[in-house]
């Protein structure tokens, strides 16, 4: 619960790496099964673009795990799942 408090605050300064980090965490400690497909959704698009936005974020491994596991488990948009699996797959070229 307290990263995912920090995480909403970091957000919403716009401080992504701090996001990022305490994203990861939460989503670490979190069961999939407690969150619904649209918080799912919701975590991954905005954990995507903390990568995106965020100066020092190099690493993205575990955050494709998640997005993986989210993607298998949760998603039922046929051309959503695609379009990020491409786009992932073009980051985990590039690093």
């Amino acid at each position: 619960m307290q990263a995912e408090v920090f995480a909403s605050y970091y957000r919403r300064k716009e401080d992504y790496e701090n996001y990022y980090k305490f994203g990861l965490q939460f989503l670490a400690y979190t069961p999939a099964t407690e969150l619904t497909v649209d918080e799912h959704k919701q975590w991954a698009t905005r954990m995507g673009m903390a990568v995106l936005l965020g100066r020092h974020i190099f690493n993205i491994s575990e955050l494709v795990s998640f997005i993986k596991i989210l993607i298998i488990d949760s998603w039922t948009n046929k051309s959503f799942r695609v379009s990020l699996a491409l786009i992932l797959n073009g980051f985990m070229r590039c690093s």
